[in-house]
């Protein structure tokens, strides 16, 4: 146990203490794999409303009632959630979008898993430490950690815990969308490739059917259909469907379109849950330096904003001022930010949050950890989850592998997942200089 019991008057009462990990290998415990921002709907009504926002409703239970206490090593965070009768047979996962530093997970006192990195949301299942009616949360910060070498960064502050909720899946539930775009020989259609990532936890087989469709101008159906399916024990598959739409269906700053992207699940002839993402669509390409959105090249101006605090008239006013982009990730950046930046057509390169500018430049012994295969896998868990949050958001085109980390194995090594991970976006390293992990963007 990481917590000691302790008895106070006639009650016992959880002291939760954070334990200091300097072994760089307790990069998270518990952790599901990083996934694009999706929630569950117990209606398509409830869904189309929610428009891909977070919302209170029979499937999802956000928490923004949060008390701060001080414990001895640690700053904990609570709050509780309800669990309702309809969550029974289900899955319940609690995600945890950002606090500003590495924590540990506690429901109902009981510990769940870890983050070393509290910058990136991060999901857990905590189906077996949940019961029906009020649950409690506790998310406990410790004051001196070995991810804090990482977070050298400006105005850095403890936070609350933001985009924090509790929502509840089927056991065959949809884990993850991705999709592309590419403009046809014409120049006037585009082909619309989506893949609806489906997984189970069940010890047996089982089937789903998925039912899709896709609509622009909010009432144009371009594509629909369904796909039936079998998953094995545990196991992951992938539906995926091709939809045709026009040009000017796609997204760039000056048209920041977004389609809608309806889907549902179906198992043993009951509708599970309902979805409807605000997609944007889009084709990149990256290529001696310069980028194109949708075939035409395009010269990223990068103004300065603060992601925790941006609003639509932010980005406006930055749009005015002559900027179109922005660089953002270092700190906390809410997953809303990313939706108000494809909704004003505002393009972002995301900086994986590391910046180890406090150990100085020196490659040898001793130096930045940036050089030192002891970090390779804290930079690389960070590059990853990095991508896999983001990499479905129209307007991001382009990331960024540190700041004022100097350079070195690990970034070499980031910058060689993420090129594997992504054909189309550059990866560079402002720091890098001339070094080979950097592509220059113009």
């Amino acid at each position: 146990m990481r917590y000691i019991l302790t008895l106070v008057a006639t009650f016992f009462v959880v002291t939760l203490n954070a334990q200091i990990d300097n072994s760089l290998t307790n990069l998270g415990d518990g952790r599901e794999t990083a996934r694009m921002y999706m929630l569950p709907y117990s209606t398509a009504d409830e869904a189309l409303e929610a428009a891909g926002e977070i919302r209170k409703s029979k499937y999802v239970r956000p928490m923004e009632q949060w008390t701060m206490e001080q414990a001895d090593e640690a700053t904990l965070h609570k709050a509780q959630f309800a669990y309702p009768f309809s969550w029974i047979n289900r899955l319940v996962f609690v995600h945890v979008g950002a606090v500003g530093g590495a924590y540990d997970l506690y429901v109902n006192d009981e510990y769940v898993g870890s983050s070393a990195n509290g910058f990136l949301p991060a999901e857990f299942n905590v189906t077996k430490y949940v019961h029906e009616d009020m649950n409690s949360v506790t998310i406990s910060v410790p004051r001196q950690h070995w991810s804090q070498t990482l977070e050298c960064f400006d105005g850095k502050k403890e936070v609350a815990p933001i985009e924090v909720y509790a929502f509840s899946q089927p056991v065959i539930r949809v884990r993850d969308v991705v999709h592309s775009a590419r403009i046809d020989a014409t120049g006037k259609m585009a082909n619309v490739d989506v893949s609806l990532v489906v997984k189970t936890e069940s010890l047996n087989e089982k089937r789903a059917r998925i039912h899709y469709e896709l609509v622009a101008a909010d009432t144009v159906v371009v594509e629909y259909g369904y796909r039936d399916m079998s998953v094995g024990m545990r196991g992951e598959d992938t539906v995926k469907f091709m939809a045709r739409v026009p040009v000017s269906a796609l997204w760039s700053e000056l048209s920041p379109t977004r389609l809608k992207l309806n889907f549902k699940t179906q198992v043993e002839g009951r509708y599970a849950e309902y979805y409807s993402l605000p997609t944007t669509f889009r084709e990149l390409s990256y290529e001696q330096g310069q980028i194109s959105i949708n075939g035409k090249g395009v010269e990223l101006r990068f103004g300065d904003v603060d992601p925790t605090t941006a609003t639509a008239a932010t980005l406006q006013e930055l749009k005015r001022q002559g900027y179109n982009a922005v660089r953002v990730g270092e700190g906390v950046v809410p997953r809303s930010f990313y939706r108000l930046c494809e909704s004003e057509g505002v393009y972002v390169v995301v900086c994986v949050p590391i910046n180890s500018s406090a150990s100085g430049e020196s490659r040898k012994v001793g130096g930045n950890p940036t050089n030192d295969p002891a970090w390779r896998e804290a930079y690389l868990d960070r590059a990853m989850a990095t991508y896999r949050s983001t990499c479905d958001f129209g307007c991001v085109v382009g990331y960024e592998l540190a700041a004022e980390s100097a350079n070195g194995i690990n970034l070499y090594e980031s910058y060689m997942l993420l090129k594997s991970l992504e054909t189309k976006r550059p990866i560079s390293y402002s720091d890098g200089g001339d070094e080979w992990n950097n592509d220059a963007v113009k």
